[in-house]
């Protein structure tokens, strides 16, 4: 049986983010908190909150 290759090693823990106005992007290894990413951003002032 051939050998598994070792899973990748993260570069970092957490979430790697910049803040601007208007505008939040972050990066991550780890499995995505929708409600909390939306939380973060939810504004009344904004119509709609995108995340990919």
């Amino acid at each position: 049986m051939a050998e598994q290759p070792n899973p990748p090693v993260p570069a970092f823990e957490g979430i790697k983010s910049i803040e601007g106005q208007n505008t939040f992007v972050g990066l991550t290894y780890d499995k995505l908190d929708i409600t909390a990413s939306i939380d973060r951003v939810r504004s009344p002032k904004a119509g709609a909150v995108v995340v990919f």
